[in-house]
């Protein structure tokens, strides 16, 4: 049984000073779970706002200390990572 490709990801321009300070510990768990988002991105996480389209999707990372918001386009098979937040 073949697995799909996984969805490409993108990070807003905005995150790269931050990706870069994130503790070790927080870029290990943020990437597992984008890894785990890209092969099933709607079905991975909850919807971010009832109020926005099924697409903007949330999930916590890190044992809940990290939040990760992204914008799921099917028709470019890709994710677009909008905002995180790391409290650990």
């Amino acid at each position: 049984m073949a697995f799909p490709d996984p969805f490409a990801i993108d990070f807003a321009y905005e995150l790269a000073n931050q990706l870069r300070t994130l503790p070790v510990e927080a870029r290990i768990a943020l990437a597992e779970v984008l890894e785990a988002v890209a092969y099933d991105p709607v079905g991975s996480g909850v919807r971010y706002l009832a109020t926005l389209p099924e697409e903007w999707r949330l999930m916590f990372f890190g044992d809940g200390a990290g939040m990760v918001a992204y914008v799921v386009s099917a028709k470019h098979r890709r994710l677009y990572v909008t905002h995180i937040t790391w409290a650990g």
